[in-house]
């Protein structure tokens, strides 16, 4: 009767064994550190609108090209944009409007000009340097197009997709369900961490060590205990320990 089989065929044994696990829907931090079991694809343009990076003025670029420290542009200032507003201005020749950072960016302005190089006087403001056209403007769309492929199937989600999956409003998602390894440690010498030490004995070390690996491959351990070195009683905790998805 053969007893042993080598270690190709062993895998062999293990792999045809081995079924997928079903998905679940979860909310989106509940996600973290599980699998997707869906492609995700972004609903909207990031950013959602044309939005300054920086608080300072709107301006349109041919407005600013002469400006320097000797000689600056000054322009009249039509109004503010704050974050979380838009306005319906339109920018003309030489005019700005003050804006915040993530204010959206009003119609006829293409750059911003931080409000360190400004000065502001008489409902006009003063531009001490050029910059180049979009300084300091996100544009819609730039970072992710609506319809674009975000993040395949099979994706481990950590912190920075969950941030992702937020700003794509993303809710809730499947994700495959968290495996539940069962750990089972065997031997008449082996005692639990809270159990006297007595001569011959050692504690049970190894059932902690594999959970610990578990909990560090993001699935979950279920410490099944101590089996004795007896058939009936090895028995019984290995048909415990089939009920989960790996033993």
């Amino acid at each position: 009767m053969k007893t042993f089989v080598s270690y190709k065929e062993a895998g062999d044994i293990i792999a045809r064994a081995i079924k997928p696990l079903t998905s679940q829907e979860v909310d989106l931090l509940s996600a973290l550190n599980c699998v997707l079991a869906q492609d995700v694809v972004s609903q909207i343009d990031l950013p959602v609108c044309d939005n300054s990076a920086m608080d300072g003025y709107a301006v349109r670029h041919q407005d600013i090209q002469a400006a320097n420290i000797a000689d600056p542009v000054k322009l009249k200032i039509i109004g503010s944009v704050f974050a979380g507003q838009t306005t319906r201005v339109i920018l003309k020749n030489n005019q700005a409007i003050r804006i915040m950072t993530g204010a959206a960016i009003p119609k006829g302005a293409d750059t911003v000009v931080p409000v360190e190089q400004t000065q502001e006087k008489n409902g006009l403001v003063f531009i001490r340097q050029t910059f180049a056209r979009g300084t300091n403007a996100r544009f819609m769309g730039e970072d992710i197009r609506k319809d674009e492929l975000v993040l395949k199937k099979g994706f481990l989600l950590r912190s920075g997709e969950i941030a992702l999956l937020a700003a794509l409003g993303y809710a809730k998602l499947k994700v495959i369900k968290t495996p539940q390894v069962a750990i089972l440690a065997t031997g008449d010498e082996l005692v639990g961490l809270n159990e006297k030490l007595r001569p011959g004995k050692i504690r049970n070390s190894n059932s902690y060590s594999l959970a610990a690996a578990v909990m560090e491959s993001q699935a979950k351990p279920v410490l099944l205990g101590i089996a004795k070195d007896d058939f009936q009683a090895l028995k019984a905790k290995i048909k415990q320990g089939l009920a989960y998805d790996m033993l």
